[in-house]
């Protein structure tokens, strides 16, 4: 497909745009060191195990405080719970590993303090969550499904859900573990500030909007191979890109698309794709009248031509593809039928829009009781989202609608959508067996940061049903219609599957062997080294 003049000056605009920056020296380490050095385009919003929602917040509290199991795509594995049953289908027992010890060499817990963790401190983790005072990001989700949470014994913990519920163990892969002496003794505040759990690293300090330093525990039941684990924030990817070549950062978490064959013909690293596409998609603020109007939202779904911004953005389908739907391919509930719902149809979106009493001003932009046709789009400071919304304000353009595009840092982004305080925004999400509940029901959004404020009783109650039913063949039929009903009510103008490309040091050794759990650096999936003689 030829791309057209204005997608080329638009992408060429962008790409003008560059991040300068200076990294200061680092002290020098001693030769047998090992310190992995991980470059993060996400500033961080907070250490609060309980508050956080930032993918970048995680992947560093995922190294410090343990989850009970570990989940990625479908598949669980052991971490602070060494196993767990699952006697009946509203019954979960979890065994918590024998050595487990919290971090020392704090305020909280001085060298020598040698104190487990137990099944009741897990107990306390949860029903902390659980009260609606202490406001966790999860209380509603958890209020919801948990009926009860006990100490068998001191190591064993036992939950009884409500009802049957399918995604249990994803949900409980989303809350550290943390110590409930640590909030008491350290104040919300700074417990917010400097992270205490049972993991592989511990917390030493955070420089901010610059890096954040952690250290081998050398308490955690396998020893890591690394002795520091260094995270670089770079929010401008393509200058992580040139960090990872020149041997500065060990592994980029998100490679540009232009920048993959420079890294790999740099001979320095390589390319660890994931194992399935991230959903991206522009959603709109139900909140604001003027997306109530579905004739509206069907209007610009029709205006954006999204097979050719994808193409613009990536140009090739090995990093990216269309997405008609909420749920990426690979993952239940997923359908190749919903590339028929999707239309790029401009002149029919102009006719829907004069259904609605939407007629053409002098300027050209549509008016409708004196009022023009605009809105702001928000967008992250991500370089492919930022294209996107240049990208769909031009093409919106085309039809007489005013959308101006606004790149925002990560933090202020999810904060805007959480509070409402956007008009249509521009995000990722759902690439998880559960990812429509936090997208599109209206009590599990609450608090999410991709609640568009949508309220849908219908959908709420097949998404009710879709959860508790735990046969995969008959939940993916109900999954499959309820992303149906999200496309044809128009939630999200469906953008594009990002097939996230990782960047990874040749001479960083068995990050490759389980990419798809890539948030642990230590578990019993695999131990990251480096290997200093390797280039």
């Amino acid at each position: 497909m030829q791309k057209k003049a204005w997608t080329i000056l638009a992408i060429m605009l962008i790409a003008t745009l560059a991040l300068a920056g200076c990294t200061k020296p680092e002290a020098e380490k001693p030769a047998d060191e090992q310190v992995l050095t991980i470059g993060t385009p996400y500033t961080i919003e907070t250490f609060n195990p309980f508050t956080y929602s930032s993918d970048g917040d995680r992947y560093i509290l995922s190294q410090i405080q343990e989850s009970l199991v570990d989940s990625t795509g479908g598949h669980h594995w052991p971490l602070l719970a060494e196993s767990w049953t699952n006697p009946d289908n509203t019954t979960w027992v979890f065994k918590i590993r024998d050595n487990a010890y919290w971090h020392e060499g704090n305020e909280v817990y001085p060298e020598g303090a040698n104190e487990k963790v137990t099944a009741q401190d897990v107990v306390d983790v949860f029903n902390f969550v659980l009260d609606p005072a202490n406001k966790a990001r999860l209380q509603a989700k958890f209020e919801q499904i948990v009926e009860s949470v006990e100490a068998v014994d001191k190591s064993t913990v036992k939950f009884v859900t409500k009802e049957p519920y399918a995604f249990f163990l994803e949900d409980i892969n989303r809350v550290p573990i943390f110590s409930l002496k640590a909030y008491e003794t350290l104040g919300p505040e700074k417990f917010a500030q400097f992270p205490i759990g049972t993991g592989p690293f511990k917390f030493v300090e955070y420089k901010t909007d610059d890096q954040v330093v952690l250290e081998r525990n050398d308490a955690y039941h396998i020893k890591p191979n690394l002795d520091k684990v260094v995270f670089k924030i770079i929010p401008d990817k393509s200058v992580a890109a040139i960090a990872l070549q020149t041997g500065e950062i060990d592994i980029s978490l998100q490679v540009p698309p232009t920048e993959v064959d420079k890294v790999v013909s740099s001979g320095n690293a390589h390319i660890v794709p994931n194992s399935y596409g991230w959903y991206r998609y522009a959603g709109f603020n139900f909140k604001n009248p003027l997306f109530q109007d579905l004739k509206v939202r069907q209007a610009i779904k029709m205006a954006i031509d999204m097979d050719e911004a994808v193409t613009a953005i990536f140009g090739s389908e090995t990093l990216a593809e269309r997405a008609h739907g909420p749920v990426p391919r690979g993952i239940v509930g997923w359908s190749d039928d919903w590339k028929n719902l999707s239309e790029y149809n401009p002149e029919r979106a102009k006719e829907l829009l004069a259904e609605a009493g939407w007629k053409p001003g002098a300027d050209g932009i549509l008016e409708k009781d004196g009022k023009p046709l605009k809105f702001v789009l928000k967008t992250p400071n991500d370089v492919n989202r930022s294209k996107l919304g240049v990208i769909m304000a031009t093409q919106l353009k085309q039809i007489g609608i005013d959308c101006t595009p606004q790149a925002q840092e990560w933090a202020t982004h999810l904060e805007d959508i959480r509070d409402g305080a956007t008009e249509m925004f521009i995000m990722g999400g759902g690439s998880t067996p559960d990812g429509l509940l936090y997208m599109f029901h209206t009590e599990f959004a609450k608090g999410q940061s991709h609640n568009t404020f949508y309220d849908n009783p219908e959908l709420d109650a097949l998404l009710d049903e879709a959860r508790i039913t735990v046969s995969t063949e008959e939940r993916e039929v109900l999954w499959e219609q309820a992303a149906r009903m999200t496309i044809e009510d128009a939630v999200h103008v469906n953008g594009y599957n990002e097939y996230v490309q990782i960047g990874v040091a040749n001479k960083v050794k068995g990050f490759d062997e389980n990419p798809s759990a890539w948030l642990s650096l230590v578990s019993h999936l695999r131990n990251v080294s480096i290997d200093s003689a390797s280039k």
